[in-house]
């Protein structure tokens, strides 16, 4: 099977942290360009372009978390909601974290905020918990540690190019409604965030 233009991926990055939470990150993108792609082709760009992204924040993150199966599936807009609708694949990224010493709370962790055309239409990525000796006076986020999530967060903002003039867009679709808004700037600061969700653990 393949992913056609106008087609939508949504990728579920998982990891475990060291007391067995579950933390998820959620990335939704569209096909655009001409070209037809293979599911295994569009599982490999995906996984490539995961594992350089978090290798930006390899060392920030405590050494104890570890990458587990990663899913790949195709959504659509069934006419009340957005549902999947089949597999694309799986993959595991080489993820080795070599952030040593007592990490933060599971709630605490650096913040990207995504901004499309529609102001109250965003996307939010909580990264996994950092060290705590990652964290300057005041509680605030050291200089290293927003270097690497700005890193992180460029790689997020920007297509996966499958080949010239096809991408995979990053973007956010949304809840109950058939409206997709891509990725126009990603917002980083120096305060980390509360990730206060129903899902505790779901960094989406």
């Amino acid at each position: 099977m393949a992913i056609w233009t106008g087609d939508y991926t949504r990728t579920v990055m998982n990891f475990y942290l060291g007391d067995g939470t579950l933390c998820q990150n959620v990335y939704t993108h569209k096909r655009t360009g001409v070209g037809v792609y293979t599911d295994a082709t569009t599982v490999a760009a995906l996984a490539s372009w995961a594992e350089t992204m978090y290798a930006e924040i390899d060392d920030i993150v405590k050494d104890d978390i570890v990458e587990a199966l990663s899913t790949v599936d195709e959504i659509a807009w069934s006419g009340t909601k957005w549902e999947i609708i089949r597999n694309v694949g799986t993959f595991t990224i080489s993820f080795i974290p070599t952030g040593g010493g007592p990490e933060c709370p599971n709630q605490v962790a650096p913040l990207i905020l995504f901004r499309t055309a529609r102001p109250r239409t965003v996307g939010k990525k909580y990264l996994p918990p950092i060290i705590a000796s990652d964290l300057a006076v005041g509680g605030r986020l050291d200089a290293g540690v927003v270097s690497a999530v700005v890193a992180f967060a460029d790689d997020a903002v920007n297509d996966i190019t499958l080949a010239v003039g096809d991408y995979l867009v990053p973007g956010v679709v949304r809840v109950a409604v058939d409206a997709w808004f891509e990725f126009t700037v990603a917002v980083v600061t120096d305060l980390p965030s509360t990730q206060r969700r129903r899902r505790f653990g779901t960094g989406s």
